[in-house]
């Protein structure tokens, strides 16, 4: 009988034992793939931080004409250890269609928020913002009056007396974009709009350049992790402009 419970006792302590271990090792699990998710989204972010560095060096040694399209130098970079990197931008067509191209290019070769015409930004956010024409328009002359500095709207623009009836309401700028991101204040551009006419619009002039760096972390034969920073530099290398995503 004591035999019996002591086989009984000592079952149920190797019974609660195993639930112990398979309880701390799905713990031990979890950390431990969270840590590797971690390591691999800072090994991708540095690997975009050495492409952004390497466009800027490239672009100042060997001039803008030698790095706007050069697939061998910015297509993969993988000699770092960890992943890769790439610098690539997008370009807008004659015929409407997007093209990707490796390297950086001028930011005067996009369309400038602070000097374009109505019927420019119109033609752009139809072409590429996926927005009807009327609708366009009307999305354009909103972005004439935020950067003009009148208080008297374009014909289906908007002014301080629009701004101010929002839920959280705000001044018109009636002044020139410090940002490309000022877009999502303006009346008609939500955040879908914005992420289509982003890489084609800009408020840098002449002897600006920018393009987007990639970050890949790789791991097993795949991809564990990306990193994406846009970035604008001024004619003097300096950065201007960095968002990550």
């Amino acid at each position: 009988m004591r035999r019996a419970s002591a086989l009984i006792l000592a079952l149920w302590a190797l019974f609660f034992l195993a639930a112990l271990a398979v309880a701390v090792g799905s713990q031990v699990s979890g950390v431990l793939s969270l840590a590797g998710a971690l390591r691999s989204r800072v090994i991708a972010r540095s690997l975009a931080c050495a492409g952004v560095e390497f466009a800027r060096s490239e672009w100042r040694a060997r001039g803008i004409e030698a790095v706007t399209n050069a697939p061998a130098l910015f297509a993969s970079r993988d000699e770092l250890a960890g992943g890769a990197f790439s610098v690539s931008y997008e370009v807008m067509g004659a015929d409407g269609t997007s093209a990707t191209n490796c390297g950086v290019r001028a930011e005067s070769e996009k369309l400038n928020l602070n000097r374009a015409r109505t019927t420019d930004l119109a033609s752009l956010l139809v072409g590429k913002g996926g927005v009807a024409p009327g609708v366009a328009e009307a999305i354009a002359a909103a972005i004439v009056d935020w950067r003009d500095p009148d208080s008297a709207p374009l014909t289906g623009g908007a002014e301080d007396q629009y701004y101010s009836t929002l839920t959280d309401p705000y001044r018109c700028r009636n002044g020139p974009f410090g940002l490309v991101e000022e877009l999502l204040l303006v009346k008609g551009v939500d955040a879908a709009v914005f992420a289509r006419i982003r890489p084609y619009v800009t408020v840098y002039g002449e002897g600006a350049v920018g393009a987007t760096a990639s970050g890949f972390a790789l791991g097993g034969g795949m991809t564990t992790a990306c990193v994406r920073i846009d970035f604008v530099c001024d004619r003097d290398g300096r950065k201007r402009f960095w968002h990550e995503y």
